[in-house]
């Protein structure tokens, strides 16, 4: 088994509709995919995190120790804030399973994926943010 054939059934797997009816099916859906989402999403702010500190690297050289902590004090609000944004991806299909079962039980992997491609853009918001300031400082000296 190659690296691709893993890769892609772990995806077919995290975006499977879950197939039994049920309050307490759709938070055992959800719920298995909390970890997964997690990781990529740690994965992202990371690397995020990480090209914000390369910013203030180049920003302020004289500097280095005060300023890398600064951004790694965002990593506990933003993994509360990113689990908190996910429980409404389950509260939503709970809510729309109340009009058409079968229509909540097939919206849950779009949801899942639109709220990991949204989690991963707000991760990726500071890093752009402090491209943009570095870039437009050098353009004005």
């Amino acid at each position: 088994m190659n690296w691709y054939t893993t890769v892609s059934g772990a995806w077919r797997w995290l975006l499977t509709p879950r197939r039994r009816k049920g309050f307490i099916h759709v938070l055992i859906w959800w719920e298995l995919r909390r970890i997964p989402y997690n990781i990529i999403v740690l994965f992202f702010g990371l690397i995020g995190l990480g090209f914000v500190s390369l910013m203030l690297d180049f920003a302020f050289p004289s500097h280095p120790t005060d300023v890398e902590v600064v951004p790694f004090l965002v990593i506990p609000p933003a993994a509360f804030v990113a689990n908190a944004c996910y429980c409404t991806g389950w509260i939503f299909e709970i809510l729309c399973g109340l009009f058409s079962e079968e229509r909540a039980r097939n919206l849950a992997p779009g949801l899942w994926m639109g709220g990991l491609a949204f989690s991963i853009g707000i991760c990726m918001i500071p890093g752009v943010a402090e491209f943009l300031i570095f870039f437009l400082r050098q353009l004005t000296l």
